[in-house]
């Protein structure tokens, strides 16, 4: 193993002792896993920058209750992305999270060299943060690109860019999905909502950092926006079971919607997931507006801008019907109304008949009288 580059930071002293134990525990795990693809490992976020928090408080009644930051790791793989990487990304996020030495709550991604060194020529902020705020865990003999500094005009036209084409994406699926749902076809109104989710991580990854992963898969995006925002663990919550049971079963919908047979989508489930999402996308579309806004303040972009679309409703989208059931509801009852008509008619042309028959009854009776001589 080749000793980090002193152009790195690999000082540890502000991290506390556990921590400093469960890392080096992390990265044995990692390279277990990895072998030889891994080029280097970052410490980045609030224990790379010592800005952590370790908040235990036990209240008047002996309630214990805790608040510990994540440990935020940046596994760097050789190479170009691929399916090889993603999988082994999968298999040490599963090592260190199952992990019985771990006490503290890690949160690792991954990025290939090749990715990493295009993000820095492109100065896509999350890395540049990364490389000047972060630690190096581990390094071989790595030559990271230099970043071209962008300005702030620079950024803002860029994110500006980012936020109209990708929320105009968003609403695109958005409508999808909710025309489906009121029409009742649940599996194609799951893969529209997991279309937009994708599509609202994206826009968020890219107007702050310029940058999103290519993938389809929302655990990972999700992971992607956690190192910047960790409250988007209360918008999509994972600490109870069926919590993360529902998130999953959201980002499984992009093939099992699609190919999985006798696919089922529980109405329940649904609703959840869609007011998880109705309130990402609040979140997302006024943190992205902030985002541009804070570039240049004299410059507010967000006072220009009208929502394109409203934001998503579970609510609404539950009392209000689609045009077309409307109008198939309205030819339903017209349908009745008519055959309604059409029965009472048909009553009283019996009743005429049963009165003309009684009453040909009643004169043949009558002339039978008078036949006889006894009228």
């Amino acid at each position: 193993m080749t000793a980090p580059s002193p152009e790195f930071n690999t000082s540890l002293a502000h991290v506390p002792a556990n921590i400093q134990a469960e890392l080096t525990t992390a990265v044995t795990l990692i390279h277990q896993t990895c072998k030889k693809d891994v080029a280097m490992i970052w410490l980045f976020g609030s224990y790379a920058r010592g800005d952590f928090i370790n908040d235990r408080r036990v209240d008047e009644n002996g309630a214990v209750s805790e608040y510990n930051s994540d440990v935020d790791v940046l596994v760097v793989l050789r190479g170009k992305e691929s399916g090889k990487k993603s999988n082994l990304h999968k298999k040490f996020i599963g090592l260190i999270e199952d992990s019985p030495e771990l006490t503290s709550t890690f949160h690792v991604i991954y990025e290939t060299l090749d990715n990493l060194n295009k993000s820095l020529n492109r100065s896509e902020y999350f890395y540049l943060d990364v490389v000047n705020e972060g630690v190096v865990l581990f390094e071989d003999n790595v030559k990271l690109a230099q970043p071209q500094q962008l300005s702030p005009a620079q950024r803002r036209d860029i994110s500006i860019g980012y936020f109209e084409r990708f929320y105009q994406k968003a609403v695109e699926s958005q409508q999808t999905f909710e025309y489906l749902y009121q029409k009742g076809a649940l599996s194609g109104a799951i893969f529209s909502l997991h279309q937009m989710t994708e599509r609202l991580f994206s826009l968020y990854l890219l107007v702050t950092t310029h940058y999103k992963p290519r993938t389809h898969k929302l655990y990972e995006l999700r992971s992607r926006v956690a190192t910047l925002a960790p409250e988007i663990k209360t918008i999509f919550p994972g600490d109870a079971k069926e919590d993360r049971k529902h998130f999953a079963f959201l980002g499984d919908s992009y093939i099992d919607s699609r190919y999985k047979p006798n696919y089922d989508v529980p109405l329940e489930v649904l609703d959840t997931l869609t007011q998880w999402v109705a309130n990402f996308q609040q979140w997302v579309y006024q943190k992205s507006l902030n985002t541009i806004d804070g570039f240049i303040p004299e410059q507010n972009y967000s006072d220009s801008q009208t929502l394109p679309y409203r934001f998503l409703d579970l609510e609404t989208l539950k009392s209000t019907p689609l045009p077309e059931v409307l109008v198939l509801k309205q030819e339903e009852e017209l349908k009745q109304e008519v055959l309604r008509r059409e029965q009472a008619e048909t009553e009283k042309e019996l009743e005429r008949k049963e009165k003309e028959a009684a009453q040909k009854q009643l004169e043949e009776a009558l002339k039978k009288l008078r036949d006889a001589g006894l009228e």
